[in-house]
């Protein structure tokens, strides 16, 4: 069965079939850089991106049996992506409707899904049995490990319509470095004057968001846009990480707020930022949206216990 379309929710046509890592190709490098100044806009009942904004609704996902759950990605469908503990081990899920469905990578000792496309592809990474971290490629059942070339450890993130992908990788400096995988051949991503460098999606579009870390230590969003870096940051925060992006180029990531010190959510076109924190949580963080802009993330509770959520308007 395997390269067979994906089936309807509910059936597994996961047969843990694997083929050879992606490891050729070549590598680019992509370099000018503009800044984004962007302003704050707070909205206590909901976040409205090109559009008036609305109330939210936040729902909460969690795979039974599960001490923890965390929601990586939408797609345009709403099946929803990520990973989640049980019994002191990390596995992946697809949601789809109701139904759960977990998948892991064959033989490994974790497996967290983090991206998925409107095919029903999925991309994410796995640990092997030495502690060594992969990313992969699972295509209608057939599992793909993605490995850059001499790099000790891969991780795979975003996969868009077109199916490229983009991740990141530890070097053998042990920093991150940023690559794009497409048509078999790599690109890498180094945003400028950045020490770290973690691209996490792209869209349609090609456009590709992520997160870079300055040699002063601080991290920034970043947008690469037809091959130049656009930084931006969200207002007065001490640190942005940026996640995802749709096609309609409205983006969701995480803050540090320097005041409360601890991380909060926010969706945003570029031009404005809203918050977005689930009500249960002292901590949110969003990691997907899709052209619905409905958002997909982890929230923390005062507990300490890792929840899943969507927000829907």
């Amino acid at each position: 069965m395997a390269g067979q379309l994906r089936p309807p929710c509910g059936f597994n046509l996961h047969l843990k079939r694997v083929r050879n890592s992606v490891v050729g190709g070549k590598f680019v490098r992509k370099h000018n850089v503009t800044v984004i100044h962007a302003v704050l806009v707070i909205v206590l009942l909901g976040f409205g991106l090109g559009r008036a904004a609305a109330a939210v609704t936040y729902t909460q996902i969690t795979v039974p049996g599960s001490v923890s759950t965390q929601s990586r990605a939408i797609n345009n469908t709403g099946q929803v992506v990520g990973s989640y503990i049980a019994a002191s081990q990390t596995h992946g899920y697809l949601l789809c409707g109701s139904q759960y469905t977990t998948i892991d990578f064959p033989e490994a000792s974790s497996t967290t899904i983090s991206g998925i496309n409107d095919a029903g592809d999925l991309v994410g990474f796995y640990t092997d049995s030495s502690g060594a971290t992969h990313g992969f490629l699972d295509h209608a059942g057939e599992f793909t490990a993605i490995n850059v070339p001499q790099a000790p450890d891969t991780i795979a993130y975003g996969i868009n319509q077109a199916g490229q992908i983009v991740g990141f990788y530890i070097d053998q400096t042990g920093e991150f470095r940023g690559f794009e995988l497409s048509g078999g051949e790599y690109t890498h991503l180094d945003a400028p004057n950045a020490i770290q460098t973690q691209p996490y999606g792209i869209n349609t579009s090609g456009d590709i968001i992520g997160t870079f870390t300055d040699t002063s230590g601080i991290q920034h969003g970043f947008l690469l846009h037809d091959g130049t870096y656009q930084t931006f940051n969200f207002p007065s925060a001490t640190s942005t990480t940026a996640v995802a992006i749709n096609d309609r180029g409205h983006v969701v990531g995480s803050d540090v707020n320097p005041k409360l010190q601890q991380l909060q959510g926010y969706a945003s076109n570029l031009v404005k930022f809203f918050e977005v924190t689930d009500p249960n949580g002292t901590m949110t963080g969003p990691t997907g949206i899709n052209n619905s802009d409905t958002i997909v993330g982890t929230f923390i509770d005062s507990q300490g216990t890792e929840t899943g959520f969507m927000a829907t308007r």
